[in-house]
């Protein structure tokens, strides 16, 4: 699984970005990268999206120090929470992906986390889209920003006021504060 949010989210944007880095040097272009808000904390169960996203971010921001010699500007959009607007989460999908994972998990990891407790975090991941938008028009805005301003922003948190505070709370909080949340919402899923 790793493997292949990996080469989806991460590494297939730094082949087209290495393809694409000689036409944008001559033409002074400029990269815009998507990005999440789960570039800007870790959250359970998520591993693989977030360490791809982190990715992103690293990636941007690297690329942007090293290229405004080149007169190439780069943006990274962080989306927040739009899980309303794709059909991943659609409850016969979330089921479908869950069961892959169940599948592909060793019998000992199985055994180890339980089939209770498996299905009780599927669950909460499915109630994703409860708590996000289904309007991509303020990711539509600023993707259009990022990509005809003059002077973009180095960075785009197109989100709703509660996807804009989790990130930036969670990132410019100490460690214990995300570690006090995630854990309380592991230990409800316990009982």
């Amino acid at each position: 699984m790793y493997q292949e949010v990996l080469d989806v989210n991460l590494l297939g944007m730094i082949r087209v970005t290495q393809q694409f880095l000689p036409h944008l040097r001559q033409s002074k272009g400029r990269i815009v990268n998507a990005s999440s808000a789960q570039g800007r904390f870790a959250s359970p169960f998520s591993s693989a999206y977030s360490i791809s996203k982190f990715g992103v971010e690293a990636l941007g921001d690297t690329l942007r120090f090293e290229l405004h010699k080149f007169g190439i500007k780069v943006i990274i959009l962080e989306p927040g929470n739009f899980a309303k607007a794709s059909a991943q989460f659609l409850p016969e999908n979330m089921k479908k992906t869950m069961q892959r994972v169940w599948e592909q998990m060793s019998p000992e990891l199985q055994k180890l986390y339980g089939k209770k407790y498996f299905n009780d975090v599927a669950n909460a991941i499915a109630g994703t889209p409860d708590f996000s938008s289904p309007d991509l028009n303020m990711v539509i805005d600023d993707y259009i920003k990022a990509l005809t301003l003059q002077s973009p922003k180095s960075r785009y948190m197109p989100a709703t006021p509660l996807w804009k505070l989790i990130p930036l709370g969670l990132y410019f909080s100490p460690g214990w504060v995300g570690d006090f949340i995630f854990m309380s919402s592991l230990y409800l899923l316990k009982k």
